[in-house]
């Protein structure tokens, strides 16, 4: 008799919850992000065409954005005081935002948009806090003049090299979890490129929308990870 669900499916629904679990005891995201965190990850156990591969390389990107944002904590929370933004746990619409894209791509089984709008989550998380530990002012991406570090819209040296350079680590990773429907050198180019298209829409959309109060953070983020996962399907389909 053939099993309901997978052992490979329950492993995976189990180490969605327990990963988040240790999340939440680390102090990295408030209770309903890590309602929101295991809600994403158990579904993608459940609808992911490998369980086991796509639950495990979201959390493994999960785990490199939980990194980044500690690193230099300090000084970055200076620094966002200085623009007025208030430093907090993670919540489940900031949970949201960077993987409800990736959710509907496994639901989909879009291998495509699934790399994708992870890769796009990862590089733009990157650009927001390594650039925020740059010794240079930011320029704000519309019209280049010099803002303030952590202002909607502006974007760094130091940022944008990282989203381009994580990127291609992510796409490394993928490939040697088992993400191989592309060759070693044509996955790290998608991600690459998925990376820092996304980091500047998502800059560019900072510095119109947000300024703007058209959208929130979490709402760009959102907007730009769906785009990112539809122009990853197109282009995974036609490499």
């Amino acid at each position: 008799m053939t099993p309901i669900i997978s052992e490979w499916r329950i492993i995976s629904i189990l180490a969605s919850i327990i990963f988040g679990c240790l999340v939440y005891l680390l102090g990295n995201v408030d209770f309903g992000g890590t309602i929101s965190t295991i809600l994403v990850l158990v579904i993608i156990s459940i609808a992911a065409k490998d369980a086991l591969s796509w639950t495990f390389f979201t959390i493994i990107c999960y785990i490199l954005i939980l990194i980044v944002s500690r690193v230099g904590y300090v000084e970055k929370r200076e620094k966002f005081s200085a623009v007025g933004v208030e430093e907090k746990k993670r919540s489940a619409p900031a949970i949201l935002a960077k993987l409800a894209a990736p959710v509907f791509a496994a639901i989909l089984s879009s291998t495509g948009a699934f790399i994708a709008s992870i890769s796009f989550g990862v590089s733009d998380s990157f650009a927001c806090e390594v650039g925020m530990l740059s010794k240079k002012n930011p320029r704000l991406i519309t019209s280049w003049r010099e803002v303030l570090p952590g202002t909607d819209g502006g974007i760094s040296l130091l940022g944008t090299i990282s989203s381009i350079v994580v990127p291609i680590f992510i796409g490394l990773i993928a490939w040697c979890i088992s993400f191989r429907d592309l060759s070693l050198m044509a996955l790290i180019g998608f991600t690459a490129f998925i990376g820092i298209v996304g980091s500047l829409i998502d800059s560019l959309f900072g510095a119109t929308l947000q300024k703007r109060k058209l959208a929130n953070n979490w709402q760009v983020n959102a907007i730009v990870s769906v785009f990112c996962g539809i122009l990853g399907h197109f282009m995974y389909v036609a490499v």
